[in-house]
C-alpha cells in the first residue's frame, strides 16, 4: 500500500477484489492527474495546479487538503515528481510512459484505469496506422483487436463533435478520449 494512502483509506486491509479495484481506480486517478497536470513535462506542479485540479474532479475541501499537506508537507508551494512518487509508492516510469503514449490523447470521460488507457489507446492508434482506412471500418476494426488482444466484449463507437451516450459497462472498463477531431468511446461488457 503507497505510504500515504493507510490514513486516507480506512478500508485498506479490506481483501475484496471490489476494494482492491477501488484503491487501484484511486491510484490510476493519482497518476492520471500528474500527467494532466504536467503536461509540459517539468517534472513539478506547483500546489496551486494540484488543488484547482482535483477541484475541477469534483473533490471537496477536506479531501483536497489533506492530500494538499500529504504531498506539500513543508508548504512550499511546489510538488516534485519524485515526492509524488515516493508518497504513492509508484515508480516514475509509471508516469512516464503514460506521458508519452497520450500526449496527444484528450481524457473525456470513464473509469478506466491508467495501464488500460494506455492499451486501449495503442490499439486504437494501430488501427489508426493502417493503410487505406475507411472511416466506416474504424469502430469495427478497433473494436476486432480489442477482443483479440484483451477477449470478448468490447464495443467502440467513433464520434466527432457533439455526442451523447448511455450506456452500461463491466466497472473499470469504460474510457472516452479524443485523438485529433474523432471521439473515441470504447468500453466492455462482461460475457454472458
Amino acid at each position: 500500500c503507497p505510504r500515504a494512502l493507510p490514513k486516507m483509506f480506512p478500508h485498506r486491509s479490506c481483501t475484496t477484489r471490489f476494494c482492491h479495484f477501488a484503491l487501484e481506480l484511486k491510484m490510476e486517478a493519482f497518476k492520471e492527474a500528474w500527467v494532466d497536470i504536467d503536461s509540459e513535462q517539468r517534472g513539478k506542479i506547483e500546489t496551486s495546479e494540484f488543488v484547482r485540479y482535483l477541484q475541477t474532479k469534483g473533490h471537496d475541501d477536506v479531501f483536497i487538503d489533506k492530500w494538499r499537506q500529504v504531498f506539500d508537507a513543508e508548504d512550499a508551494g511546489e510538488i516534485t515528481m519524485e515526492t509524488y512518487c515516493d508518497v504513492l509508492d509508484i515508480r516514475p516510469e509509471e508516469l512516464q510512459s503514460a506521458k508519452s503514449l497520450l500526449n496527444d490523447v484528450k481524457y473525456v470521460s470513464g473509469d478506466m484505469p491508467m495501464d488500460w488507457q494506455e492499451k486501449v489507446v495503442k490499439v486504437t492508434k494501430d488501427v489508426l496506422a493502417t493503410p487505406n482506412l475507411k472511416l466506416s471500418d474504424l469502430s469495427k476494426q478497433v473494436k476486432i483487436a480489442l477482443d483479440r488482444a484483451y477477449g470478448n466484449l468490447w464495443h467502440v463507437m467513433v464520434a466527432y463533435g457533439q455526442f451523447s451516450c448511455y450506456f452500461g459497462f463491466q466497472p473499470g472498463f469504460s474510457y472516452i478520449f479524443k485523438i485529433g477531431k474523432q471521439v473515441f468511446i470504447v468500453f466492455k461488457t462482461p460475457q454472458t
